[in-house]
């Protein structure tokens, strides 16, 4: 994999993050633009210079957001969050990557957009995200779920030393060691 850089921003006690590669950038969602995105979303993609992606927040991000702007506002820091991943040359938003911790374990999900997708893009995110995580003291080892018939974000997550640990009727549970 191409050069990583990993940006940790702190506002106040509640950090965000940024981690890039060469071709792409997760950015975990601030105070300020989830609050943007629930009060006016094209302020928020003008105010960020983002092309307008109609596409992004997904339904399942725009539920949680409030729940996560809660979150936010106090004092400790979320166990869950929404990112966006985007290319770095023009900033478009090409997907999402949703992350979860509980106690020693992160929880992540991912999604790229349709006409971005067969470019590698989804393997890059889960690497950034994945070699991010093995500096993390706290956390032990990363999961991901997929429908049995998933076969490409199977292949992605076996190209990033995920593997099985449980088959649940349609569902695949895979896992990554730190």
């Amino acid at each position: 994999m191409t050069a990583l850089f990993l940006y940790l921003l702190e506002e106040g006690n509640r950090g965000y993050m940024y981690l890039y590669s060469e071709r792409i950038k997760l950015t975990l969602l601030s105070e300020y633009q989830v609050r943007l995105l629930l009060n006016d979303r094209a302020t928020f993609f003008d105010y960020f210079q983002i092309p307008y992606e109609h596409l992004w927040p997904s339904y399942a991000i725009k539920i949680s957001l409030p729940l996560y702007y809660e979150a936010l506002q106090s004092n400790d820091r979320p166990d869950f969050g929404p990112c966006m991943i985007q290319l770095v040359e023009t900033n478009h938003i090409i997907g999402e990557f949703n992350i979860r911790k509980r106690n020693t374990t992160v929880e992540i999900g991912y999604h790229i957009f349709p006409s971005y997708r067969n470019k590698g893009y989804a393997t890059e995110a889960v690497a950034i995200f994945c070699e991010y995580i093995q500096h993390e003291p706290t956390i032990n080892r990363i999961i991901a779920c997929c429908k049995i018939n998933s076969t490409i974000s199977q292949h992605i997550l076996q190209k990033n030393d995920f593997h099985i640990t449980m088959n649940e009727g349609i569902i695949k549970i895979y896992e990554r060691l730190c």
